[in-house]
């Protein structure tokens, strides 16, 4: 027999690990801070840029919300605090993981010597001494501010495109990205939303830097990436051109993942004949990837589900459209619009000069003969009266007057005025009795006796008494007597003729029209290329995918009919006109009617509609006698000409007029004498060109 001892042994030895380790476990601190301190401007992007570098490490990096930190403008206690907090976590994470890294992402103001938080300096020194206590085997650290190339001097980082082959897999050390070097600004841009080094690295951690097409991006993929993108970004800026930098102290072997583009939920596929300038918003206006496609290479990036809008630069053509990314699925790209390219503005991280000079309040009779006029360059106003005009390259406040408010770049507040009101692009209110025009993208409020345009898209709502226009993969609401006009659209048009391209929401008016429409058109008549939605009306049709079905049938209100269906792939209208014999007269009846079709295969379709018929007998013209046929009808195709159909009816006749003894059109057994409505069933069979 077994000794105990030897037993429990053995039984210790074979079970399984129950505390297996982790192979690897990724945290992130994250710090943001608009505001430098003393006179420097204050940023504009620093807060979202973090939050968008926090979101493609949680989607695509592999760092739960429970390892991840996120620090807005602290002070020097919490930023010290923030350290050892993470320190904190990764020695409780130490015993199960094999490998521990740290991401530490910094947006803000800094200079050569070191960040600067509010009035807080953190000196170069300092911020490696802490990184350098952190607990953690492979330690990131990207730095996105004016002059952080002097953190990757410290240890001889050089300002070049390259570096030598990531590695990790046995990875130890550390690596540092900068935004720019010793001497440079770090630039943000308006039109992008956010710094030229985040927005160009987030894009390519999201698979736009994935060379290898391994579907995952390495640490020197994405700096290869973001290094070439915020060079030719900012090449042409008032600022001059932005050079990334980069330390690198790593030892080991294998490639530093920092994406893994298999483990998202959504991905946007570029095929390779695809070529030219590529932006992607996401549903609130977001642009959430940007970079140059070259044909004959495939791009894949790895998104959220959901709804995105995507624009196309082609020698200086645009082509846009929207694109719906649904979970565990791969989209492709395929659209056909063409927008104008808008002028792009930026402004410094740090401490290099203004792009705008500061008006705060500004007097117009027009231009020439203003407060305004007396500044050299562009002027940001606060406050602008005009008499008959006012113009500023910005507006942070209200426009007010008589005249025309005009704003070259961005419009920050209000445009109230009697004439008109232009901006290049922004958020707020354009309020007229004339017309509201803007060149850009607008997020906000227009409304006019006359005319609303938002050149290149409207998220918001339009309301105008005449015409409202709205750009590429717009957003919202149009709301006018007159007509609307939309390139792409989500949201409710509302007027007398909506017009639309591809269509997600509603159009309501006497004439809708669309492209691609999922959604609802209800109207008189309605029109589009393709419906996977709904069209009511009196006429509807859908080019692509709708019915459009000349039919031959016989029914006991006429022996022999003939109709038209149109409408699209579930509903239909049908005009019928038809003849028969009744009481040894002749009987003629026209009808209209409205339907729903249900389509359970390519060969078998059930119809369910409704006709009134108007019908008159030959003998008795001055009598119109009104039915109303309820029809099921069984349907089977026979080949893409034609098809036959039949099924049971159920008849009502009202105010039915009468010629001797005989009741006309209703069948002897189901009329009473004295009644003036009859109900009875019967049937019909009919022939369909498909």
């Amino acid at each position: 027999m077994r000794p105990l001892y030897l037993t429990l042994l053995l039984m210790l030895l074979s079970a399984p690990d129950a505390e297996a380790k982790t192979p690897m476990r990724r945290f992130a601190l994250v710090v943001a801070a608009n505001d430098g301190g003393g006179d420097r401007q204050k940023l504009r992007y620093a807060e979202t840029d973090a939050e968008a570098f926090l979101e493609v490490l949680a989607g695509l990096g592999g760092v739960d919300p429970k390892d991840r930190l996120l620090l807005v403008q602290p002070g020097a206690t919490e930023f010290t605090r923030g350290f050892q907090e993470i320190d904190r976590a990764i020695q409780a994470a130490r015993p199960n993981t094999e490998r521990i890294e740290l991401i530490l992402y910094y947006s803000g103001h800094s200079d050569e010597n070191g960040l600067l938080i509010g009035d807080h300096r953190v000196p170069y020194g300092d911020l490696k001494a802490q990184l350098e206590q952190v607990q953690a085997d492979v330690r990131i650290a990207v730095l996105d501010s004016c002059a952080s190339g002097a953190m990757t001097r410290m240890k001889g980082g050089t300002r070049r495109p390259p570096f030598l082959v990531d590695q990790t897999t046995q990875v130890r050390g550390y690596a540092v990205l900068a935004s720019s070097t010793e001497s440079e600004a770090a630039q943000e841009s308006d039109r992008v939303g956010a710094s030229f080094f985040t927005h160009a690295l987030i894009t390519g951690l999201r698979g736009a830097a994935d060379v290898s097409k391994d579907g995952r991006v390495t640490l020197n993929e994405a700096y290869q990436f973001a290094f070439a993108e915020t060079l030719a970004r900012t090449s042409k800026t008032l600022q001059g051109p932005q050079h990334p930098t980069y330390d690198i102290q790593l030892v080991g072997s294998g490639d530093l993942v920092m994406t893994d583009l298999r483990s998202t939920a959504a991905a946007l596929f570029l095929g390779e004949a695809i070529e030219g300038r590529l932006w992607v918003r996401d549903h609130r206006g977001r642009l959430v990837a940007e970079l140059d496609k070259h044909r004959g290479e495939p791009i894949e990036l790895g998104l959220a589900a959901g709804l995105y809008q995507v624009l196309f630069d082609r020698g200086g053509q645009r082509v846009a459209g929207p694109i719906q990314l649904v979970d565990g699925a791969r989209a492709e790209l395929d659209t056909t619009r063409l927008l104008p390219v808008a002028a792009e503005s930026s402004t410094l991280r740090g401490d290099a000069p203004v792009e705008k000079e500061w008006l705060s309040v500004d007097v117009a009779l027009f231009p020439p003969i203003a407060v305004a006029s007396a500044l050299d360059g562009p002027v940001e106003v606060g406050f602008a009266l005009n008499f008959v005009m006012s113009k500023s390259a910005a507006l942070t406040g209200v426009g007010f007057g008589t005249g025309l408010s005009w704003v070259d770049e961005d419009l920050t507040g209000l445009q109230l005025t009697a004439a008109g009101a232009v901006a290049g692009s922004g958020r707020g209110m354009q309020l007229t009795s004339g017309f509201n025009f803007v060149r850009g993208d607008f997020i906000g409020l227009q409304l006019t006796a006359g005319v609303n345009w938002a050149h290149d898209r409207l998220v918001g709502a339009q309301l105008s008494a005449g015409l409202n226009g709205a750009g590429q993969d717009s957003v919202g609401l149009q709301l006018t007597a007159g007509l609307n006009l939309a390139s792409n659209f989500d949201g409710l048009q509302l007027g007398s003729i909506n017009i639309a391209g591809d269509l997600r929401g509603a159009q309501v008016s006497l004439v809708n029209i669309g492209g691609h429409v999922k959604g609802l058109q209800l109207g008189l008549i309605n029109y589009s290329e393709r419906n996977d939605g709904a069209a009511i009306g009196l006429l509807s049709y859908a080019r692509e995918n709708g019915i459009l079905s000349p039919t031959l049938f016989s029914s006991e209100v006429a022996l022999i009919a003939g109709g038209l269906r149109i409408g699209t792939e579930h509903m239909y209208s049908i005009l019928a006109v038809g003849a028969g014999h009744v009481a040894n007269s002749e009987a003629w009846a026209a009808g209209l009617g409205l339907g729903g079709r249900f389509t359970p295969t390519e060969s078998i379709y059930l119809d369910l509609d409704s006709i009134m018929w108007s019908a008159r007998v030959s003998d008795d013209l001055e009598n119109e006698n009104l039915i109303v046929t309820t029809r099921l009808l069984f349907g089977y195709r026979f080949s893409e000409a034609f098809s036959v159909y039949a099924g049971p009816t159920l008849n009502v006749g009202v105010d039915v007029g009468e010629i001797g003894d005989a009741t006309v059109l209703i069948p002897s057994w189901a009329s009473q004498p004295g009644r003036r409505a009859y109900l009875w069933p019967s049937g019909t069979v009919g022939l369909a060109f498909n």
